[in-house]
């Protein structure tokens, strides 16, 4: 699921309730409410189902789904082991038990009043669901983890329902806003367990529905101590539950020999690190090299590439002087471009040996094309293909380029603070390497790095501390200007024209439609003249320069129908 749909769904959700619940509160001041003019339900019942209507029109504008009835048949999927109806149960029991014990019951009804009123309250708050826990908690699990998640959620969920303790005529009127924000965070907690555990809406929405029929048959008082060892009960058992999950999967995942380790690795006689992930490792090798010179991208890889790993095992590799591989004692004598490559088939032939494999698919990005390219060129043996991701074909008819078209773009938006650094600045090459940070400055601004966005905004938000590790971030600085300073005028001679005018290998070159970093021209004029078995250009239409981190599901699509063709 795309985060698109993530944002809008979440946006609607809000939209909905509070307009409708916002004219509920407007009439109220006037004495006008449900309690006597019941045409108010409407948009009170519309605010009410406000998760469930945007979960369905997210979904639907987004290509999630086809249509209504796939939606209601991922909600309502009931064919579940009987321990997973267990679990939701004594979910429930460890709400409610213990709330008898510490506050007593006003009205205790009889049970089957509970069991009759739990269906009625699909529409009581059950459909909340379809939306919550259909698309907000698992995706911000996938991206956070299930705790952080679980917190996260626990406090939109409480933001979104306030509106009703402004309602008069509602059961949250006049009640405290602090103890249901505390009753929220274990519901939440629990909810998310179970549809982490069990991978069921239907479920999240039977637990639900229970519990607000329990609510309303148990009628228990609403006490902040009772609400706070509630919550904690409830909270520990979800978290122990997924705890116990998680080991198991693990347990299981082990037994298909999945990877995911972090290694330092004898390279060109220095100690350089790796990122290795794979759900099997008897899967292909794809070996990512990263731009810059200097960007390091094991700490902000992990999210943006985890739909390679079911398919790939996914290899990235800090370089010398980069990232983690960054050390002060570094020689800058050795920060040659000949001596990256000859890393890299270094590399390459170990991954090889240890995972006894013939061949490996090789990925070069920006600068990382350059090594790419020249490796490809040097040892076809080694590689089942080559993709240059905004690969480099001629540094100084691109930094032209791209520098003509951060003015054009400056005259065009009026942006007359740009224009004057610009023009300032001059023509490359540039005197300073600080000249050209202006000009990659006003390019982010003006979308030829990242379509849309900002490249470090790109790279901040995808960051994954677990990777990033210990003074991680000083590093990934500290590599990234030691890398620009030693290698950026040996980048801006090269000319593949003339270095590479063949490879023996197929060879892709994805290519983002905004891309004036490396511009798409050029990179489409070399793959043109480049002599090989095979060669494709392969468009990126919403990217600019990172379409395999702009368009992660895109390129995962790309490297499982045509990078697997090339694997004999």
């Amino acid at each position: 699921m795309n985060k698109k749909t993530v944002w809008q769904f979440t946006a609607l959700a809000f939209a909905i309730a509070f307009i409708s619940w916002g004219v509920c509160i407007l009439f109220g001041q006037f004495g006008i409410t449900t309690e006597k003019h019941y045409w108010l339900y409407i948009p009170y019942l519309l605010g009410g189902f406000a998760p469930t209507i945007a979960s369905y029109i997210a979904l639907m504008r987004n290509g999630e789904i086809t249509g209504f009835k796939e939606w209601i048949m991922n909600i309502f999927t009931i064919k579940k082991p009987i321990r997973f109806y267990l679990f939701v149960i004594v979910l429930n029991a460890a709400y409610f038990v213990p709330q008898m014990i510490i506050c007593g019951t006003k009205e205790r009804n009889p049970l089957f009043f509970l069991i009759a009123l739990t269906p009625l309250m699909l529409f009581g708050g059950g459909l909340e669901e379809a939306g919550w826990r259909y698309i907000l908690q698992p995706e911000l699990d996938k991206k956070c983890g299930y705790f952080l998640s679980s917190v996260a959620v626990s406090a939109i969920w409480s933001i979104w329902h306030y509106p009703l303790f402004l309602m008069q005529g509602t059961s949250q009127y006049g009640t405290g806003f602090l103890v249901f924000s505390i009753n929220i965070i274990g519901l939440t907690f629990a909810l998310g367990a179970i549809r982490k555990i069990t991978g069921s809406v239907f479920l999240c929405v039977l637990f639900h529905c229970i519990h607000n029929a329990g609510s309303v048959a148990f009628n228990i008082p609403d006490t902040l101590f009772g609400n706070v060892v509630t919550t904690a009960l409830l909270t520990a058992i979800s978290l122990a539950a997924v705890l116990v999950f998680e080991k198991n999967r693990a347990n299981t995942d082990a037994g298909n020999t999945q990877i995911d380790s972090m290694e330092a690795a004898e390279l060109g006689g220095i100690k350089q690190w790796i990122s290795l992930r794979s759900a099997n490792t008897s899967n292909p090798i794809l070996l990512f090299l990263h731009g810059g010179p200097g960007t390091a991208q094991i700490a902000f890889s992990r999210k943006l590439q985890a739909g390679l790993e079911k398919d790939f095992i996914v290899i990235n590799w800090d370089q010398r002087g980069a990232g983690r591989s960054y050390s002060s004692k570094l020689d800058p004598k050795t920060m040659r471009i000949e001596q990256f490559v000859s890393d890299a088939e270094e590399l390459a032939e170990s991954l090889l040996r240890r995972f006894k494999q013939d061949k490996l698919i090789l990925v070069g990005h920006s600068w990382g094309s350059i090594i790419g390219a020249r490796l490809a060129a040097k040892r076809p043996d080694l590689l089942w293909a080559y993709v240059g991701i905004g690969q480099v074909a001629d540094m100084e008819r691109g930094e032209m380029l791209s520098y003509q078209f951060t003015v054009s773009e400056a005259k065009r938006t009026g942006n007359h603070k740009a224009v004057q650094e610009l023009e300032r600045i001059g023509k490359p090459p540039y005197a300073k390497l600080k000249d050209g940070g202006i000009q990659r400055k006003w390019l982010d601004k003006f979308g030829g790095q990242v379509a849309g966005g900002a490249i470090l905004g790109l790279i901040f938000k995808s960051i994954t501390v677990r990777d990033l590790g210990l003074f991680g971030l000083v590093r990934f600085i500290q590599g990234t200007a030691f890398s620009l300073k030693n290698l950026e005028e040996q980048q801006n001679r090269v000319n593949l024209f003339i270095d590479v005018p063949e490879i023996n290998v197929p060879v892709f070159f994805c290519c983002g439609r905004r891309d004036y970093t490396v511009p798409f021209e050029l990179a489409a004029e070399y793959l043109d003249k480049l002599r090989a078995p095979q060669k494709e250009l392969v468009w990126f239409e919403h990217s600019a320069h990172a379409p395999n981190f702009e368009e992660p599901d895109v390129f995962r699509e790309f490297c499982v129908t045509k990078l697997k063709d090339c694997i004999v």
